[in-house]
């Protein structure tokens, strides 16, 4: 069939695959796309190298490998942000928040020397749930969904 002197012509081959590629590769963009902004940075204000835990629960015993840690890679200079996505999961926090008895998100921040320095005592590894426990955090926040919106989700830390 002819239309306005326009005849259509079938995709073979490799065409066909690469059209396919790209409709794909529109449709996941788009879902991507979707949803609430579900990203925390952390901006270290303080002259201490920190490192952060963030949980629904104020007693945490989830975090055990302090190894990650104290891992440079992971642990966020001083005057210099971080941007936690939360995963591959887009909604990560806000099902965190929803899912919480109090319905806030805790925020530990603990300096990397402290951890570092306590990790190995007495012959015996301590784990995060310990340091937890036992209050060895710099700083711990507690925020609802509300104030995160009105930080426009920056948690910003300045050292005590």
């Amino acid at each position: 069939m002819i239309i306005y002197g326009f005849e259509p012509q079938r995709l073979r081959g490799k065409e066909f695959l690469f059209m396919k590629n790209i409709i794909f590769v529109l449709l996941v963009l788009f879902i991507v796309s979707c949803g609430p902004h579900d990203s925390i940075t952390y901006v270290n204000n303080s002259t201490k190298k920190i490192s952060v835990v963030c949980n629904t629960n104020s007693k945490s015993d989830r975090y055990s490998f302090m190894e990650f840690y104290i891992d440079s890679s992971r642990y966020i200079l001083p005057k210099n942000e971080y941007v936690d996505r939360g995963g591959l999961d887009q909604n990560h926090f806000h099902k965190l928040l929803r899912a919480s008895p109090t319905h806030k998100l805790f925020i530990y921040i603990f300096n990397v020397d402290s951890l570092i320095k306590y990790h190995k005592v007495d012959q015996k590894f301590y784990q995060m749930p310990k340091f937890i426990q036992q209050k060895m955090y710099d700083t711990l926040y507690a925020f609802s969904l509300e104030q995160l919106d009105s930080l426009k989700w920056i948690v910003a830390y300045s050292s005590k």
